[in-house]
């Protein structure tokens, strides 16, 4: 990961005595979150001069809060083939803030201070994704044909539903609206037969003589 770390120095100190034989540089390395600072910073010493009386310490801010002195361990790196005298910075803490400042001093009798400001990058174990969502489409159905609008429309008015005409047969189609009818002609009413009345018989009249009794003979 490509390091992005912004640097601001600043001397917050007069050099005097001693401190003036070297100075600080550039930091080499980066700070990642969720993980222990270890970075490092040149030291330019004179001729003679031994890193190890240059009285070397780091104080650590992460964001705005301020780290204990026995949270942070500084150790020097002597000089070697291909590379300056520099000194490490760790922390036994991990970084979580989206900045971290150092404030690195060197000097025993006085002291130059130079601030160092990263910005933490996310660890290499951290990838982005860049895998596509698939989302799946959603086929529009289609709309009903007319005649089932018309069925629809009709049962929702009378409450019953119609039975779709069946194969070969046609739906008949409504009189459309304002067109003349042919005229129709009239049948002529069936002619009423009245029955003749009928007479009722009266009963036949008995003679008052021969509805008296005789009286017995002695």
């Amino acid at each position: 990961m490509r390091t992005r770390n912004i640097l601001m120095a600043g001397l917050c100190g007069l050099a005097v005595g001693s401190t003036s034989a070297f100075s600080l540089g550039h930091a080499h390395g980066q700070v990642l979150l969720g993980r222990p600072v270890d970075v490092s910073f040149d030291v330019h010493l004179d001729p003679g001069m031994d890193l190890e009386a240059a009285c070397l310490s780091a104080r650590i801010v992460s964001g705005e809060n301020p780290w204990g002195a026995g949270q942070v361990q500084v150790s020097p790196l002597p000089s070697v083939a291909g590379r300056s005298p520099a000194v490490r910075v760790q922390s036994f803490r991990q970084a979580d803030e989206p900045v971290l400042t150092i404030h690195l001093s060197a000097g025993c009798t006085g002291s130059i201070t130079r601030t160092y400001v990263f910005l933490v990058d996310l660890p290499d174990s951290i990838v982005p994704s860049t895998t596509p969502i698939v989302i799946p489409r959603v086929e529009a159905e289609a709309p009903p044909a007319a005649s089932e609008r018309s069925f629809a429309g009709n049962s929702g008015r009378s409450g019953a539903l119609p039975t779709p005409p069946g194969r070969g047969e046609t739906v008949g189609r409504p009189p459309e609206q304002g067109g003349a009818r042919p005229p129709v002609a009239e049948e002529p009413a069936p002619a009423v037969v009245l029955a003749p009345p009928v007479r009722q018989a009266r009963p036949a009249q008995v003679p008052a003589s021969a509805a008296k009794p005789r009286p017995a003979k002695p």
